[in-house]
């Protein structure tokens, strides 16, 4: 996650540490969702970030423009696991998929 995220951002022509910056925070992302591909964050988890997190305009102030820019950041968030939970104390062979 993180490569595809510095490549977007090296080919958007930004500094190495803004690309940097970005493929941090969307590999950080990724990790809050199960699987491998499905996991990688959207433009609009990116943006929902932003706006729970507010940090000082330095460290992510460069993503506005990219953002603003992109109507997708608009979707509705996705859902928070794709994998049925269990129950605590509950081996994890019990659960069917």
């Amino acid at each position: 996650m993180f490569d595809a995220a510095f490549i977007v951002g090296t080919l958007s022509g930004w500094s190495i540490e803004q690309a940097l910056v970005f493929g941090n925070l969307c590999a950080g992302l990724s990790v809050t969702y199960h699987g491998g591909s499905l996991s990688a964050p959207t433009l609009g988890d990116v943006a929902r970030w932003l706006a729970a997190h507010p940090q000082p305009p330095e460290r992510y102030g460069f993503l506005e423009s990219f953002l603003g820019g992109h109507p997708e950041c608009a979707t509705p968030p996705r859902p928070q696991t794709t994998l049925p939970r269990r129950p605590r104390g509950e081996p994890a062979g019990d659960i069917e998929l």
